[in-house]
């Protein structure tokens, strides 16, 4: 089943855009990875899936049906949540109403005090700290956080825009080994955007990897690394691009 397809999709700010022609589909339970520097186009892509923004050009189609002038609402009851760069958790509010925030499009509440508690059995740092306010949680517990109010949505597909940022990477680790074993547990397909292609290399993921908008590779990413030319693609060297 395919989970999310991208047809030809681009993303414009005013003049300038900055998501060109991007093509992809991705099936239930897979992993895929998007990469490339700053200003690669990785959380512009993302915005629009997620109906924060509307593509210029293109379609986007969710569970097999299309997204054209939804809310963001609405992609979520479509089966797709995100996990912002930056994570944009509510800093005033406690841990606890992060994590209802995530359920607020749903009515099922033996669903919902199901879901409170396989979060904070999954993530049980969060637990101790559920009255506390979440501005005073240390980013790794934050990207935790986050992840848990997404998983509060129910949504079979989770994107995480750079889950690495800003952390140690002892807790990097820590995070990834959390993300992994909840897809095996939820059956989750997950996007992931990070700078780096390392991590997707090590987890044997597929691999999107863009650069100024454009796709400049795709394909798994341990056979992408073997071609031993995925550093040019990066920097965009000469003829590094097949």
């Amino acid at each position: 089943m395919t989970m999310l397809s991208l047809d030809d999709v681009s993303v414009s700010y005013g003049p300038l855009t900055a998501v060109r022609n991007v093509s992809l589909d991705i099936g239930r339970g897979e992993i895929v990875f998007l990469a490339g520097p700053n200003g690669a186009g990785k959380s512009t892509l993302m915005r629009a899936i997620a109906g924060v923004l509307a593509p210029s050009q293109g379609k986007i189609t969710v569970a097999g049906k299309s997204t054209a002038g939804m809310r963001s609402e609405a992609v979520v009851r479509l089966g797709f949540t995100l996990v912002p760069e930056g994570r944009e958790i509510f800093g005033s509010l406690s841990v606890a109403e992060n994590l209802s925030i995530g359920a607020y499009l749903r009515r099922d509440r033996a669903g919902i005090e199901e879901d409170m508690d396989f979060v904070l059995s999954e993530l049980p740092a969060l637990k101790p700290r559920l009255r506390d306010a979440a501005g005073l949680l240390s980013g790794g517990q934050q990207q935790m956080l986050a992840i848990g109010r997404a998983l509060m949505t129910r949504a079979p597909m989770i994107a995480i825009d750079e889950p690495s940022l800003g952390l140690a990477p002892k807790l990097i680790d820590q995070v990834y080994d959390i993300l992994l074993a909840l897809r095996e547990k939820r059956d989750l397909t997950l996007l992931i955007a990070e700078q780096s292609f390392m991590r997707a290399v090590e987890v044997d993921a597929r691999l999107v990897m863009l650069r100024s908008g454009h796709v400049v590779r795709a394909g798994r990413a341990r056979d992408l690394a073997a071609e031993r030319s995925l550093e040019g693609s990066f920097f965009g060297f000469e003829g590094a691009a097949a």
